[in-house]
């Protein structure tokens, strides 16, 4: 388990890959940088905010449905109405 000191470092740095991530989109769309150095630099930022999702344990959570949507009357029925 992962103290909340390590967890605010890894989201800062969570925070910092997207917006670097969104800078390098804006430069790229701006023609201020290569298709080349965006292709490495998008690769680089991408895997590192992987790593750092994983360690936050991003992805290891799945979603059980509610008792609520479980219900077979709640569900819309395909085809009836639509």
């Amino acid at each position: 388990m992962k103290t909340r000191k390590e967890i605010q470092v890894l989201m800062i740095e969570r925070d910092r890959l997207t917006d670097a991530l969104r800078k390098l989109d804006e430069g790229r769309e701006a023609r201020k940088v290569t298709k080349l150095d965006y292709d490495i630099l998008h690769e680089r930022y991408e895997n590192k905010l992987r790593e750092v999702e994983a360690a936050l344990g991003f992805g290891e959570q799945t979603r059980k449905p509610s008792k609520l949507a479980r219900l077979k009357l709640w569900r819309r029925k395909r085809g009836k109405g639509t």
